[in-house]
């Protein structure tokens, strides 16, 4: 065999062996995908499935991400469909907001409020919630932030603060995907209480290892006592 054939039988084997798995690949390409039966439109008619439906329902309590199940008080503030509610005081057609917190109110879940609350709401309200924050202080001239210690305010239903909270209200907007916990909502609210006590509280209250400390201080106790317990305001919070 010559150089000639040689190179010509070298040529043919190099191109089967590169043909080759363009033929494997070949031998896998289906129309069937693309030539099937289409749905049309989202459960239409199909005899796919049993009961001739082309999609499957959700599983029971499925809830899509970022939504919560609107009928529970923890997740919304309010009770869904109460007698007597109205768009004016609650924002929706039906319903009312709850005036209890969902679940036991620990000082644990103040000092939690607490944090929680000098981080996203004293810039506008202020540390004691008076609406004297910084951002008040300093230029926001479009609405004062609110003072929870207006009548209003201390009447309010704890289950309006954690809606507010959720959605926003006026030119506040939504802080949901800021503090997306709702028991860290629950806390907040539980904090405003604690201050519109304290800003409120009589001198009764105040505990008598404290009593002498107030009284050389040479505080007027006329005026509202600041109790430093967030445990003893939790509960008249409640």
């Amino acid at each position: 065999m010559n150089i000639d054939n040689i190179r010509i039988t070298f040529s043919k084997s190099l191109a089967g062996l590169l043909s080759l798995p363009l033929l494997v690949m070949l031998a896998g390409c289906h129309t069937d995908m693309w030539v099937q039966k289409k749905v049309d439109h989202p459960f239409a008619r199909s005899t796919f499935f049993p009961d001739q439906s082309s999609a499957r329902m959700p599983v029971p309590h499925t809830v899509a991400m970022g939504q919560v199940p609107y009928n529970d008080p923890y997740d919304t503030g309010m009770i869904a469909n109460s007698p007597g509610g109205s768009i004016a005081e609650t924002g929706v057609s039906r319903g009312r907001f709850v005036n209890a917190f969902p679940f036991k109110v620990t000082k644990q879940d103040m000092l939690r409020g607490q944090s929680q609350f000098n981080i996203y709401c004293s810039p506008c309200h202020g540390v004691l919630g008076d609406g004297n924050g910084m951002v008040a202080i300093r230029g926001f001239v479009h609405q004062k932030p609110a003072n929870f210690h207006t009548e209003r305010l201390i009447n309010a239903p704890v289950g309006h603060f954690f809606d507010v909270i959720t959605n926003g209200y006026g030119i506040m907007y939504s802080y949901a995907s800021s503090i997306p916990n709702p028991r860290d909502r629950w806390d907040i609210a539980a904090y405003i209480r604690v201050l519109q006590f304290s800003q409120n509280a009589p001198l009764s209250v105040v505990p008598k290892s404290r009593m002498k400390e107030l009284m050389s201080s040479g505080s007027d106790t006329s005026k509202p006592v600041v109790s430093g317990e967030p445990s003893t305001a939790s509960e008249g919070a409640q």
